[in-house]
Formats: structure tokens, sequence, C-alpha cells
């Protein structure tokens, strides 16, 4: 699975559903002792001037058919085994731009 870079890509997408993670969250996503800690910045024309920020620790569900994966990912992704693809890096690099997140999620799309 990490060499693969459509494993990578279906990584991402069990973050996002196993997690509950949207894809532009991983830009502010840490991973401390197997735990997940997001960092969300709301960007919408409300909060422009008042950056609320918040953190929290999200859990993955259990799935039958998939047990332990959410767990899984997160190890191999904590112990650098598996790593997001250059396009990706690049697209969360950029998401302080003025084009946000949403570059994110638009790159991820087309891969």
């Amino acid at each position: 699975m990490e060499h693969d870079k459509e494993h990578v890509m279906m990584a991402i997408c069990i973050l996002s559903s196993v997690y509950g993670i949207r894809v532009s969250e991983i830009a502010h996503m840490e991973i401390k002792d197997g735990f997940v800690e997001l960092t969300t910045l709301k960007q919408n024309a409300k909060n422009v001037e008042n950056q609320n920020v918040s953190t929290r620790v999200v859990e993955p569900l259990n799935l039958p058919n998939l047990p332990n994966i959410g767990e899984r990912i997160v190890s191999l992704l904590e112990s650098k085994k598996l790593k997001f693809p250059a396009v990706i890096n690049r697209a969360i690099d950029k998401a302080n731009d003025e084009k946000g997140y949403k570059i994110i999620g638009e790159v991820f799309a087309k891969k």
C-alpha cells in the first residue's frame, strides 16, 4: 500500500469516510500517538475578520467489512510509510492563498 498511488488516494477516501474528515481538512490534520486531531478554520463571509479556530479529536467508525481500516491508515501515515501524493501536498501548501482549501478538493477530484 505504501508505494501504490491508487492506494494512497484510497487512503484519503478512507480518512474521509471512516473519520468523517473533509478532503480539505487533511491540510490541518495532525496524528499524535494514533489519535487524529483536526484544526478547523471556518471560511465564510460571516467570519472573514474573526477566524474561528477549533481543534477536535476524531475517532474512526468500525466498519464490519473493513475492520480497523481507519487505525491501519493512520498508523501508516504516522510512521511515514504512507505519504500523500506530491500533487495533494502542493495543494495543501497552496491552501492559504486566495482559493483557500477548496483547491485541495479540486485536486483530489481530478485524481
